[in-house]
């Protein structure tokens, strides 16, 4: 095979007999040519998949990330994976970090207002956090990424959250119109790679974290 793949599934068919449109699930596919740059990340949870790359010994990760749907009851497990994100970037020994998929969080905007409540969530994390959301800087204000026939709209749900450092390697990114494989649109970022150079990991975010790799239920705050 010309890649090697990596896959994560969100719903457990294990159980009964799944119905209706499957959901969730992770994947990344890397060249096998270079499988030796590549090693998986492994973040301890299914709605997170990574894989870091090594350009003579300088780093990069890039996280997959498919987040709770914006609906009322996944409000506080969105917030706490916007908190285990958060942790991860603060984290990681590395300034070159991507994590990038299918946030839930919708960033169109009404009048100056985002016009969902998980979007507000993701903006004012990134603002608070120092963390860049590369394709709001990068693309139109009315970009989209899902389509619902159903009703007739569009929403921005896709995104990509980068370090600083992440960011001044960006070349470009776009949402692929012209491919449609389901309700959502393929978003391309592109990176100079060249331009990739040995710094330390800088941590210009908030000091206190919590370490959410280990929450759990019975975990209160």
């Amino acid at each position: 095979t010309i890649f090697m793949p990596k896959v994560f599934f969100s719903m457990d068919s294990s159980t009964q007999v799944q119905t209706g449109r499957p959901f969730g699930g992770l994947g990344i596919l890397w060249k096998k040519s270079l499988g030796e740059r590549y090693s998986v990340v492994d973040v301890g949870d299914s709605r997170f998949l990574g894989i870091e790359v090594d350009r003579n010994g300088i780093k990069a990760v890039f996280i997959n990330i498919y987040m709770p749907c914006g609906w009322a009851d996944n409000e506080d497990e969105f917030v706490m994976y916007v908190g285990k994100i958060n942790y991860f970037i603060a984290s990681y020994p590395t300034p070159y970090i991507y994590e990038m998929g299918d946030f839930n969080a919708n960033l169109l905007v009404s009048g100056d207002a985002i016009i969902s409540k998980f979007g507000r969530h993701l903006a004012d994390f990134c603002g608070q956090e120092n963390v860049i959301l590369a394709n709001v800087h990068l693309l139109n204000d009315n970009s989209f990424t899902y389509i619902s026939p159903a009703h007739n709209s569009v929403s921005w749900l896709d995104h990509i959250i980068i370090t600083v450092t992440g960011f001044d390697i960006i070349s470009n990114i776009a949402i692929i119109h012209d491919f449609v494989s389901s309700d959502q649109l393929p978003i391309v970022v592109q990176l100079d790679c060249n331009c990739l150079h040995v710094t330390g990991h800088q941590d210009t975010q908030s000091k206190s974290h919590i370490d959410w790799s280990v929450a759990n239920d019975g975990i209160r705050l």
